[in-house]
């Protein structure tokens, strides 16, 4: 087969670009991009692996090609695919050619609206370090398949032991039909609570095995969704029970049904993104002692908690936290790491800001300290058209409302001035947000600001 993917830089897209190369089809795909940076480190990676990139003009488009993949990310109006429409080249979503994969293989999804990313790393993991060899598709960079040219989205292993991130912002969840089906929680993004219900209903009830988060009183109301259902959490009626957990900045150990384990990664909820997977990887047969022991390989996932580094006593993290769940986690965890944070905010669009808004407020209201700050950067718009009826300053004067520390900037720049002038020793730096391709590099850029300024006077 000969695909041409339209978006293939997306991490979801490019992870399935890779599988498809591994698996030995021909793989073309263009990216807005690279169309501004052809030579961008990922370009270069995707080439390297047998990936061919073209412009995105329609120009690489040409009648041989079998499948046109698109996501929900691409517009219809692009070049590539008015060009496709004159060829009459069929168009797939890509979570159809995933579904086909992941049921093909009988294998394990994840989902949820926090936490699916880590818990599909961690499963990979596992089920490397018991001497299988999965397939992983995920949505995030896995620091553990990093290295040797890798971009880190994917492990190209057995077709038959699959395993991926199953995305439910824009319904394709319901085209799984999995072995095991994760549901990590399920909390306000992306969509009104009652379709978010009604989705991972479908999702739970299509699986063979389905393992729920007994914490979370949504994902309580799917245990009559199937018929072999398996929980996870700390509440005493769940069937993996973390007990004895505790949370450091190192990393967290606990106890899971009487089996140690000890995790890299820090934070309360990475516990329970623990029990999720050790839960998924038992429904398939791994042993509970051996899934407790080998989670503690697992290294993390880019822009989770990703440290950044350290200049004048001040420690610099970027984190993908975006939505009033991930908020929450986020700023537990970093308590952990420092006894102040001084916190950059940047929202990802208008349409999520303006549906979540009361949700991230209260996030910061419960999260943050009176000797935190929270510097709030402008909306981030990723293109096309916006109402553009809700600013930074509407969230930030909610969170000051109640005597916290919250400024909002009309310009990104400026915000990250802010920041920086007011970090001192011992303090925790944070870049908080999702959807801008560059918020690493920002984070990068503020640790380097930091430094070059020199010890706060």
């Amino acid at each position: 087969m000969q695909y041409h993917f339209c978006g293939v830089g997306g991490s979801g897209m490019s992870a399935l670009a890779q599988v498809l190369v591994h698996r030995g089809h021909n793989v073309q795909g263009s990216d807005r991009t690279f169309d501004r940076d052809p030579d961008s480190e990922l370009a270069r990676k995707l080439q390297a692996l047998g990936i061919k990139l073209v412009p995105q003009d329609g120009s690489g488009l040409h009648s041989a090609i079998d499948e046109v993949v698109t996501s929900t990310a691409v517009e219809a109006s692009i070049p590539d695919l008015e060009r496709a429409r004159e060829l009459d080249l069929p168009l797939r979503h890509r979570s159809m050619i995933l579904a086909d994969l992941l049921n093909a293989a009988n294998g394990i999804a994840v989902g949820g609206t926090s936490g699916k990313t880590t818990v599909t790393g961690m499963i990979g993991t596992i089920l490397q370090q018991v001497h299988k060899k999965p397939t992983v598709i995920n949505g995030g960079i896995m620091l553990n398949a990093l290295g040797n040219g890798a971009i880190g989205n994917v492990l190209c292993g057995d077709p038959d032991m699959l395993v991926a991130e199953a995305d439910e912002s824009d319904g394709t969840i319901a085209h799984y039909w999995p072995r095991v089906s994760v549901v990590t929680n399920i909390g306000l993004d992306h969509k009104p609570m009652d379709e978010l219900i009604e989705l991972f209903s479908r999702f739970v009830s299509r699986a063979g095995v389905a393992v729920l988060n007994s914490d979370c009183s949504h994902c309580n109301t799917l245990l009559a969704m199937s018929p072999r259902c398996r929980t996870f959490g700390f509440r005493a009626d769940a069937q993996l029970r973390a007990l004895d957990v505790d949370c450091r900045a190192e990393g967290s150990t606990f106890t899971v049904n009487g089996f140690p384990v000890m995790l890299a990664v820090p934070g309360r909820h990475n516990v329970a993104n623990a029990l999720a997977a050790i839960a998924a990887v038992h429904a398939i047969g791994v042993p509970l002692r051996d899934a407790a022991c080998a989670i503690s390989e697992f290294r993390g996932i880019q822009r989770r908690m990703q440290i950044i580094g350290t200049a004048h006593e001040i420690t610099v993290i970027d984190d993908f936290a975006h939505n009033p769940d991930k908020i929450a986690a986020a700023l537990a965890t970093l308590h952990l790491l420092a006894p102040r944070l001084r916190v950059w905010f940047q929202p990802h669009g208008f349409g999520p800001t303006r549906f979540l808004m009361a949700g991230i407020v209260r996030a910061f209201r419960l999260g943050l300290r009176q000797e935190d700050e929270l510097h709030v950067a402008p909306i981030y718009y990723a293109g096309g058209t916006a109402t553009r009826d809700v600013s930074s300053h509407e969230l930030a004067d909610g969170v000051r409302s109640t005597n916290l520390k919250a400024v909002a900037y009309d310009d990104r720049e400026a915000s990250l001035a802010g920041l920086i002038a007011n970090a001192g020793p011992r303090d925790c730096v944070a870049i908080l947000g999702a959807r801008d391709p560059q918020l690493t590099e920002t984070a990068v850029g503020v640790l380097a600001a930091i430094d070059a300024r020199g010890p706060a006077r």
